[in-house]
């Protein structure tokens, strides 16, 4: 019973730690750097997104509002000239 026991404390003798690639750290830190800059990017294209839509609501708010004045001011009269005589024929 204690045999495979010490078999497998004593199978881990010899073993080196892993050591990684001397250009990982270097890999490591061009992601970090690129990262940052994508992320300026994708602020900058949500910006525009922003700035195009607020531009496309503001001019429906102008054509509305331009709208419903030229609409009121058609209506101002209740009939505008419908009926131009009240003769009974």
């Amino acid at each position: 019973m204690e045999e495979w026991k010490n078999e497998i404390m004593n199978s881990l003798e010899g073993m080196e730690k892993a050591q990684p690639p001397a250009s990982t750290f270097l890999k490591i830190q061009n992601k970090i750097s690129n990262q940052h800059s994508i992320g300026q990017s994708k602020n900058r294209s949500w910006l525009a997104v922003a700035a195009a839509i607020s531009l496309i609501i503001i001019t429906n708010v102008y054509f509305v509002s331009y709208y419903l004045q030229k609409s009121s001011d058609v209506h101002d009269e209740p009939y505008p000239t419908i009926i131009s005589s009240y003769t009974i024929y």
